[in-house]
């Protein structure tokens, strides 16, 4: 049982326990035949259509729909935006609009403020780590119903094939580990190899120099963690891998370990499934705001380089426990026919604003 001088797992528990978790796409449109305001960004995997191309399949009539459109390395997401327009026309007709999307959350703000009304979905299959980030940061704060829809792919580089090959090339290496991390980074896969970190704007925390923890997810590229590393020398370590949702994926677990090892060393790995925003939370509050986490010691990091789920796990925490500073990891560049292939499941979810349970936690501490 938590102390109750423990605020932040406090408000972390009040949170898991109100929250409600990821429904099938299937499961959702049974339950809602009146469909909100959609914003939608446009993205260079096919999973980041998943969403529209459903709503279109159930003939949802959707009041207002918002294509985000990146401003920036728009040739990367030019192969699905004639579909996606398509769609829009379906679902919305004469009620969708464009919006460039920049750096930063500005995009979100304009686009509410486009749809209007108080209720609507996000959809983040195509969204950056920063770019959850900044899109709940600009819509959770206005009395506003915020959903979250996500599309799965059917399939994620690298493969099973792939990453089998890879370990025949690496075997008998003397240090496999190390040239695995070499030969993934070199790999055409996901991102290129040349990464920078920056702490995401509005979740700076605290940051006292020589008494920090870092808190990282696992990535698919050595060179992303390497770069957070490299900003300063932790006092502590957590690492996590996550477990993936389908067993045919599963593989991906080991892989995540080897992958990184050469640079996690002997500092202690913890498992979280990639799927289920809430019960990341949970693992999350448990390693750092825990009667025996890493707050009661250091001043923690945050690196959310796991699923878009867990990265909407990590915005929650970030906002319930403030003193905790976000740092991600920026690709140079993408590989985008090597990230992932087809549409899998799409899931939709209600988010909880994390203000209202400060508002909750104060009137339970009111006097009666």
């Amino acid at each position: 049982m938590t102390e109750d001088s423990n605020i932040e797992a406090r408000l972390c528990e009040w949170y898991i326990e109100k929250a409600i978790e990821e429904m099938p796409f299937s499961t959702w449109r049974a339950d809602n035949d009146r469909v909100p305001a959609v914003l939608v960004v446009e993205g260079f995997e096919e999973r980041s259509i998943g969403f529209l191309r459903r709503l279109a399949d159930t003939k949802a009539s959707v009041p207002a729909l918002v294509l985000g459109r990146y401003a920036d390395n728009g040739n990367l997401n030019v192969e699905f935006r004639g579909e996606f327009e398509a769609l829009a026309r379906r679902v919305a007709p004469g009620r969708w609009q464009v919006v460039e999307l920049r750096d930063g959350g500005e995009w979100a703000r304009k686009a509410a403020q486009l749809v209007g009304g108080n209720e609507l979905i996000l959809d983040i299959s195509a969204l950056t780590s920063r770019g959850i980030f900044f899109a709940l940061d600009q819509l959770t704060p206005r009395s506003r119903h915020v959903s979250i829809a996500y599309t799965e792919a059917r399939e994620y580089r690298p493969t099973r094939e792939e990453w089998e090959r890879l370990l025949t090339e690496v075997a008998g290496d003397v240090d496999e580990d190390t040239f695995i991390a070499e030969k993934v980074d070199e790999m055409p896969w996901l991102y290129s190899g040349t990464h920078h970190a920056e702490i995401v704007t509005g979740h700076g925390g605290f940051d006292a120099a020589g008494v920090n923890a870092l808190v990282a997810f696992l990535p698919f590229k050595c060179a992303r963690l390497a770069a957070v590393l490299g900003e300063q020398d932790y006092s502590a370590y957590v690492f996590i891998k996550g477990r993936p949702r389908l067993e045919t994926n599963s593989f991906r677990l080991e892989a995540l370990k080897r992958i990184n090892s050469s640079v996690v060393k002997d500092w202690p790995i913890v498992h979280m499934d990639t799927f289920g925003y809430k019960s990341t939370l949970s693992a999350l509050s448990n390693e750092i705001c825990g009667d025996d986490g890493l707050l009661q010691r250091f001043d923690v990091h945050l690196a959310p380089m796991g699923s878009k789920l867990q990265k909407v796990a990590c915005w929650v925490l970030s906002m319930l426990v403030p003193s905790v500073t976000v740092i991600t990891s920026i690709a140079h560049g993408y590989h985008p026919e090597a990230f992932s292939h087809g549409v899998g499941e799409s899931w939709v979810f209600p988010l909880l604003d994390p203000n209202v349970a400060f508002q909750a936690l104060r009137c339970l501490s009111a006097p009666n």
